[in-house]
């Protein structure tokens, strides 16, 4: 009777994916994405989990799938499909673009309710997100040489998708090409969003937005879809002309800065939403010529009346760390390695990427215990050093397999 034992590298995987296997997710995908054709090999289910493995592997570009594959392909629990097989299962997924028209030039929209349903349902299926919840909007420049890909603000060429976020949770994904700002059509978008957020039965609590939802379209939308909102306000002094303002010194940081109260105001609303407003000295004490002082203003929409000044700012500033999120998609989850040529492919690579890294959110509250608190706030390459290399033998012998772990493993 032979005996086989071999020595393998990823030993954290398959401990990682029996926690996910235990979660029951493939019936999501069948429920929310549906089932590929009789003759494929692999499911939707296992092509997204093969590209977790290779994430969590290290990987950076599809190719990689081809090296986690031929090294440990009998010795983990789940399935490892090839590069070519995992880029046709992506192709399936794939939604045509969405043309629109403005006076200035010509703008494309992928928006795919397949894979929005499925972050959220994901999300909510692994405890990541309750039935209330906050929610972050904002936008960003991927940069890439693809063949559809258009000139962006900052002089570059690429996508600006916009995303929202709950806490780092990815929930909700619209592709836009490069030179479509974070502002058009935003609260078609938003729109789209709370639909999503509906069907499962989650509601809203807070939303922020930067200065591109400073818009009549965009309030109206969260108006109704949230209990209150912080919204950054353009061109402060102008919606502030003629308004008597009270200044009051706070220190919020490290920063002392003086705060108000005012107005901001619409025709197409009968009451003005609270304008709270902060203004700090200019550095360079380079004086406005409309208000004859030295300051820069900032403003905050918000219909939430309850807070202090200094609260609301406070709270809008935690914006900072939702804008963070994309570094952490496009640096840990390879949102900067596009590996399609076309927008509506990138986009179903996008939202696999954004799913991956749900799954990882909810690894990291698995290992509390083991790790501390401390463990929440990993990237992905401390996981991957303290956590997913630990070697392993695998033997097989008399039809059992026995895995055994290197000293140290818990």
């Amino acid at each position: 009777m032979t005996r086989q034992s071999n020595i393998f590298v990823y030993g954290g995987l398959r401990k990682a994916w029996d926690r996910i296997s235990s979660k029951k997710l493939s019936t999501i995908f069948t429920a929310v994405v549906g089932e590929r054709a009789g003759n494929a090999c692999y499911s939707h289910y296992e092509v997204f989990g093969s590209l977790l493995g290779m994430t969590l592997g290290g990987g950076s570009c599809l190719e990689d799938l081809q090296y986690l594959r031929r090294t440990h392909k009998d010795a983990l629990p789940m399935r490892i499909c090839s590069p070519d097989t995992a880029a046709y299962a992506l192709k399936e997924l794939a939604v045509e673009d969405h043309l629109v028209l403005s006076e200035r030039s010509c703008h494309l929209f992928n928006r795919n309710n397949k894979l929005n349903r499925l972050l959220i349902s994901t999300a909510k299926n692994l405890g990541m997100i309750k039935k209330v919840i906050d929610l972050d909007v904002d936008g960003k420049v991927f940069e890439c040489g693809k063949k559809d890909a258009k000139g962006t603000y900052t002089g570059t060429v690429g996508y600006q998708p916009m995303m929202a976020f709950s806490g780092r949770i990815p929930l909700y994904i619209e592709g836009r090409n490069g030179n479509t700002n974070a502002s058009f059509c935003m609260h078609l978008m938003l729109r789209d969003c709370f639909t999503k957020l509906r069907e499962e039965n989650i509601q809203v609590d807070r939303l922020r937005i930067d200065a591109a939802g400073c818009q009549y379209k965009v309030i109206k939308e969260v108006k109704n879809n949230c209990r209150s909102f912080f919204i950054r306000c353009s061109d402060v002094l102008h919606h502030l002309q003629g308004q008597e303002l009270h200044w009051e010194k706070v220190t919020i940081g490290q920063r002392e800065i003086e705060v108000a109260q005012g107005q901001w105001k619409h025709p197409g609303y009968k009451k003005p939403f609270r304008l709270v407003v902060e203004r700090n000295q200019d550095i360079r004490e380079q004086t406005n010529i409309f208000t004859g002082e030295s300051y820069i203003y900032r403003g905050i929409i918000t219909n939430h009346t309850a807070m202090t000044p200094q609260q609301v700012i406070q709270y809008y500033n935690g914006r900072g760390a939702a804008e963070r999120n994309f570094d952490f998609l496009g640096n840990d989850f390879n949102l900067n390695h596009l590996p399609f040529s076309s927008m509506k492919m990138n986009m179903v690579y996008m939202a696999a990427m954004a799913w991956c890294a749900i799954v990882f959110e909810y690894l990291k509250t698995t290992l509390r215990k083991r790790f501390g608190k401390n463990v929440i706030k990993w990237r992905l390459k401390q996981f991957i050093y303290r956590y997913v290399i630990h070697p392993f033998r695998l033997t097989k012998h008399a039809r059992k397999i026995t895995v055994q772990f290197a000293p140290g493993y818990t």
